[in-house]
């Protein structure tokens, strides 16, 4: 099935790999994932310390998705004439969930029967909500670059399905490069919304706090917004806010008590 990517509108769209600089060749699986979300790879290459491939999808990439109601069916009488009936059970979950979080160990069984069908990759949707706090803690995938169901594409032969895309001649343009500027600028609304949660911390230990959870930001650039927080001034506004919420609130249950509100019909 040809996805969402490869269609004529879409078919330039990019995909991410992060790697550690000193880990480049390196592979923990056996296929290659690539993500939609630039942020997300960078929490696999620590930030702007690493290297980010960019790479589109062949035309001729043949993506194996759940979702689909014939690839779904190839696998399902795969599975039937292969003793491996026992994985039906999980199709329906598997069209929207995480793979390795839903079989464990045992997706590379169902990997390895989708390569030997012919396929070059299969579709996923990584992080479900069941995995989203305890990953969101983890030094590797940074809080900033989280975001449940995330999609990717695992790749079994990235010379056959891919072409890598050279867009920066050098790792200095890609830190300068517009792509970049706009997850900081997200990083630093994000250290703001947040500040309330400082209140009472300096600003050593914000800056040791958000160090993992900042991917773009150099030590300085964070060090830099932190000293501009105005943190009596955003506790302020949170309480006005919070104040205002339970104003409302205690409106809505005067009046209720007056008779003056109701639900459902009188």
């Amino acid at each position: 099935m040809l996805i969402s990517e490869q269609k004529y509108t879409n078919k330039n769209r990019l995909y991410y790999r992060g790697l550690a600089d000193n880990d480049k060749s390196s592979k923990f699986y056996k296929e290659t994932y690539l993500t939609t979300r630039l942020i997300y790879a960078l929490a696999y290459s620590f930030g702007l310390s690493g290297i980010v491939e960019v790479y589109r999808l062949k035309d001729t990439a043949n993506i194996f998705n759940m979702r689909s109601k014939t690839d779904e069916g190839n696998l399902r009488k795969f599975c039937q004439e292969h003793k491996m009936s026992k994985y039906l059970k999980y199709f329906e979950i598997l069209k929207n969930n995480d793979w390795l979080h839903v079989l464990g160990e045992d997706r590379q069984n169902l990997i390895n029967a989708i390569k030997s069908m012919g396929y070059d990759g299969y579709f996923n949707s990584e992080i479900d909500e069941s995995r989203y706090e305890e990953l969101k803690n983890s030094s590797l995938c940074n809080f900033s670059a989280l975001q449940i169901k995330s999609p990717s594409v695992a790749i079994f032969n990235l010379g056959k399905s891919c072409d890598m895309v050279a867009i920066y001649n050098s790792k200095e343009d890609f830190e300068k490069s517009s792509e970049i500027k706009e997850i900081k600028q997200q990083e630093q609304d994000y250290i703001i919304r947040s500040a309330a949660y400082f209140a009472e911390k300096t600003e050593e230990e914000i800056f040791h706090l958000l160090r993992r959870r900042i991917i773009t930001l150099t030590n300085e650039e964070l060090k830099n917004v932190i000293k501009k927080l105005n943190k009596q001034k955003i506790i302020k506004e949170q309480k006005e806010k919070e104040e205002k919420y339970l104003d409302s609130i205690r409106q809505r249950i005067n009046e209720r008590s007056k008779g003056l509100f109701y639900w459902g019909d009188a």
